[in-house]
């Protein structure tokens, strides 16, 4: 399960419509069906990325084609594919409350307070892809921003 503050405001909107998405007692939303907190390192690379790689982040692009909101945690799924997920930063190596990392640590979703504030007609969220180079200790970061509209 990965967890991490949310806005209630945006509860009754949001979550309702993700339905994978639950509001836990404390204020903090987790995704069903997925495990956090535990780390998972670069396999066969000897090396793994640290607070010392330099990341290379590419201009953001937006996708071409908005999601229903009832298919957006499917097209997650497909984007993180197989594994178990977690909520484990691959530089920095702690838990960051605002993104769900594949298994391999290569891809990520971020859906954090500033996606779930966004207008109904902005409402968003981010695929992230994290390319780590070992030998030059580079992570190349890039993102897209696929809208998911909410109806009122």
């Amino acid at each position: 399960m990965v967890s991490g503050p949310v806005s209630k405001a945006v509860n009754s909107e949001a979550y309702s419509t993700l339905k994978k998405l639950v509001l836990n007692e404390n204020g903090s939303v987790r995704f069903n069906g997925i495990s956090g907190d535990s780390k998972i390192g670069t396999k066969g690379t000897g090396k793994i990325p640290s607070s010392n790689t330099k990341v290379i982040e590419l201009p953001e692009k937006t996708a071409p084609r908005t999601v229903k909101p009832q298919d957006a945690t499917k097209k997650w799924e497909e984007f993180l594919g197989e594994g178990e997920y977690s909520n484990i930063h691959p530089i920095k190596g702690t838990s960051d409350p605002n993104r769900i990392f594949s298994a391999d640590g290569k891809r990520s979703i971020r859906y954090g307070n500033h996606e779930m504030g966004s207008k109904p007609t902005k409402h968003h969220y981010h695929e992230e892809i994290w390319d780590y180079d070992p030998i030059e200790d580079t992570m190349t970061y890039s993102n897209t921003m696929i809208t998911v509209p909410i109806q009122r």
